[in-house]
């Protein structure tokens, strides 16, 4: 730690003293985003102004790491800006991956899963996400660490498909690229109040930009969030999830001369949020096919009278729970302008420490959920502290020319340190080991998991303009990453919210005859250090057919390296690999009133990184760990903006997906497979991926105008909708969340030269009641635990600007 921070600091000092940057490069668990050409860009916020006639073509997105028209990059991408996100109280990713068709975020107990197009890391503490997240060029490999991802943001770009040239090698499965607003050179401000009387949501934010010289610039911005909740817990009594959050940001921008300029951002962030997993309990009694009910729904209804709420309905029964994140992040970048060429230094550090508690069986604790007279009935907690530190160095030409290049550096390393408790008090475990123990103790497993990371790469890309509307892209890039982890698992008794101070290991015989019972492998990994390295090489042939319709055909490998497995297994997988080909079509048509987009995908995977969560017999679950040997996933993507008359505007985005596994003849088994046996595997050969809907998409339709003078109204009408898809990668149709369709309403009034406005917005109008994930509840076979999403709610919006 001590040498990294040495590293840490002497990376600030020299890269500060010697220059500075345009744009933050997007340095990611690979690398940064670019800068801007010569070109005059316009976020996707310019299509969200009243009157506005600026087109789709002209949005400006940092997809390939230079700045560049969104309908000139031969790749899926899709643009929001900050202004539609706050419009529409967006304010996490969780909430943009609902409205985005084959993309979806689900918050899980163990870690989010985060997809798209039907491919994802699954669930499990050792997994990097396939599905990339860069904050300004910060990379956010944990799942967790997205949750604060959309503050103070300028635009967010949802990148489809392998992005492993410009984003590197844990961007298999595509990216969400981010960009965070900047200090201006005049002093401005910004503040906004949301307020929903429903849920008691509240968000306020602001910022102000300062001008402290002439040549440096300053912006703080800040924001206070937090609900009361959607959930009645009648267990406990309360509303659920009972939230508390707050961030801080200050940015700075130094351009002391023409040729170099420096950009510095601080992010410092605290959440306390209570009853976070409030889950709900369905399927009790269960389906006749599982028998009668047993375990924890077995004694709720006896103890219940014979019946329990049992539906997704806005009620749980629920055992406490709760989330405590703290983080902070820094992020600088500066650029040397050489003429014909930038030299860019890319600094990043990024640090966090969480302490989590879920109770993965929402049956009440004094009502069956406990046999040995605790609070809590399987208790799982997670404290995880991980810090990461990375430097790139690259070379990027700048003028336009018949052929642009970049080339660069880049190393990054980790340290991932986790402790998990799990208290398996919803069956009397103890008397497996009489007479150290008996029926009474309250049995409880720890796991240390420690994992220190360390990447390097290399790559480069260039672009050659062959002909008048005819260029050839071609990149490459070489990563190494070794990895070194340790694990030490351990069982004996706690207390009802275990933790180091009431866990009291067994003796060491009762630790070798008694994990296994509980699902737990045995001691250290097999091997502790692996290394994996792979050239990635893409291309892609661009021709536009008129002035105002591009096509494009592209090819990209892609690489996930492996890695050992966190929690309850002590599995080493192996690395993910991908070849993907997309060929697509971007036009703008009739004087560009409408533009439509389209493109076609086939993504074939080989060692799919997968974890699946099983019911013994005996009440314990198991987490099957390793690679899926093959799936593919392909499908066609349909965007359109239609401009029917000036300020109103129809706009689609649709998807259909076909995500499959290929070859995967040893998976876990669904939960009525499994049932009375210990050894169970099915071929999921030609099955569904999880969190892969056939079908999904979007359609918004934004009408503004004109009331006076001084006063102009909008308003914004999304209905968003998904077929069925699996919430397990076991194609579980208990465990599948069924095909649904919302609406969001979004109405303002505001001030023409926008320094207020009023506005009310409506979010899942239909009062469609989903959940985000589903999983099995131990020792109740059959049963089912889900994580409800938001119902509907009505907030109330003000937004001041100076």
């Amino acid at each position: 730690m001590r040498l990294r921070a040495r590293i840490f600091m002497h990376s600030l000092l020299s890269t500060a003293a010697a220059i500075a940057v345009v744009q933050p490069a997007l340095a990611q668990a690979e690398n940064p985003v670019p800068q801007n050409e010569s070109i005059s860009p316009k976020s996707a916020d310019a299509l969200n102004e009243p009157g506005s006639d600026v087109d789709a073509g002209e949005i400006i997105v940092t997809a390939q790491r230079r700045a560049q028209r969104l309908q000139d990059v031969p790749v899926s991408v899709t643009a929001v800006g900050g202004t539609q996100l706050a419009r529409s109280n967006i304010t996490g990713l969780e909430a943009l991956a609902i409205r985005s068709p084959a993309v979806r975020i689900a918050v899980a107990p163990v870690s989010d899963f985060i997809a798209i197009r039907g491919i994802g890391s699954s669930l499990n503490l050792g997994f990097e996400q396939s599905v990339a997240t860069f904050v300004d060029g910060i990379y956010r490999s944990r799942s967790r660490s997205t949750r604060s991802a959309l503050f103070d943001v300028q635009q967010v770009e949802v990148l489809k498909g392998p992005q492993t040239t410009f984003f590197g090698n844990n961007a298999i499965a595509g990216a969400f690229n981010i960009t965070t607003r900047k200090p201006g050179d005049i002093f401005a401000a910004n503040i906004s109040a949301l307020y929903a009387p429903s849920t008691s949501e509240y968000n306020v934010e602001g910022g102000v930009d300062i001008p402290l010289t002439p040549t440096l610039s300053a912006r703080l911005a800040g924001r206070a969030s937090g609900m009361n909740g959607y959930i009645k817990n009648d267990y406990l009594d309360k509303h659920s999830p009972h939230l508390r959050d707050e961030i801080g940001r200050l940015s700075l921008h130094w351009q002391p001369s023409s040729n170099f300029e420096t950009q510095v951002r601080f992010d410092l962030s605290r959440q306390r949020d209570q009853r976070t997993f409030d889950i709900q309990l369905l399927n009790c009694p269960p389906p006749v096919a599982f028998g009668t009910p047993k375990g924890t729904c077995a004694r709720y209804l006896n103890a219940s009278g014979g019946s329990v709420d049992q539906k997704l309905d806005n009620h749980s029964q629920a055992n406490p729970s709760f989330y405590n994140l703290d983080y902070y992040e820094f992020e600088q970048t500066s650029t040397l302008d050489l003429g014909s060429a930038n030299l860019v230094f890319t600094t990043g550090y990024y640090h966090h420490k969480y302490d989590l508690l879920t109770d993965v069986n929402p049956v009440p604790a004094q009502l069956g959920g406990s046999v040995v007279g605790t609070t809590q009935s399987t208790p799982a907690r997670f404290q995880e502290r991980y810090h990461q530190f990375s430097q790139e160095i690259r070379l990027q030409s700048v003028n336009p020319s018949p052929l642009s290049y970049m080339a660069g550096l880049y190393y990054a390393d980790d340290d991932l340190n986790i402790t998990s408790f799990q208290g398996d008090y919803m069956a009397p475990f103890g008397s497996q080991e009489a007479p150290y123990y008996n029926a009474s103790s309250p049995i409880a497993f720890r796991i240390l998991n420690e994992q220190q990371s360390r990447t390097l790469s290399a790559f480069g890309s260039l672009t050659y303009k062959v002909a008048a509307g005819l260029r050839v892209n071609a990149g490459l890039r070489y990563t190494s990453v070794r990895k070194t982890a340790h694990r030490d698992p351990s069982v004996g008794v706690a207390g009802s919210i275990p933790s180091d101070n009431n866990f009291q290991p067994a003796p060491a015989d009762i630790q070798t005859s008694f994990l296994p019972k509980l699902g737990v492998d045995l001691g250290d990994f097999g091997q502790n250090k692996r290394t994996d390295s792979k050239l990635m090489p893409t291309a892609s042939l661009q021709y536009e057919v008129a002035p105002d319709v591009m096509s494009y055909f592209s090819y990209s490998k892609g690489f996930k390296a492996g890695g050992f497995s966190g929690y309850t297994s002590s599995s080493i997988f192996g690395p993910e690999n991908v070849n993907a080909f997309e060929m697509g079509v971007k036009s703008r048509l009739f004087d560009g009133r409408l533009t439509l987009n389209a493109a076609a995908f086939l993504e074939n995977f080989k060692g799919l990184q997968q974890t699946a969560t099983v019911l013994f017999p005996n009440g314990s679950q198991k987490a099957i760990v390793g690679n899926a040997a093959s799936a593919r996933s392909k499908g066609i993507e349909l965007g359109a903006i239609a401009k029917i008359f000036k300020g109103f505007q129809l706009s689609t985005d649709l998807t259909l997906l076909d995500a499959r596994f290929r070859n995967y003849r040893n998976a876990p088994c669904t939960t009525l497979q499994a049932v009375g046996t210990t050894t169970c595997v099915q071929d999921l050969s030609g099955k569904r991926t999880a969190f892969a809907p056939k079908f999904s998409g979007n359609v918004t339709a934004s009408f503004t105008g004109d009331l006076s003078e001084d006063l102009a109204f909008r308003i914004d009408a999304t209905a968003y909708f998904t077929s069925s898809f699996y919430q397990q990668p076991i194609d579980d149709p208990f465990l599948s969340q069924p095909g649904n369709a919302k609406v969001d309403v979004a109405a303002s009034l505001m001030k023409s030269n926008e320094a207020w406005e009023v506005s009310v917005v409506g979010k899942n109008l239909t009062d469609k009641i989903t959940a985000s994930y589903r999983q099995v509840i131990p020792t109740a076979v059959g049963s089912v635990a889900a994580l409800q999403e938001p119902g509907r709610s009505i907030a109330f919006r003000l937004s001041l600007k100076y």
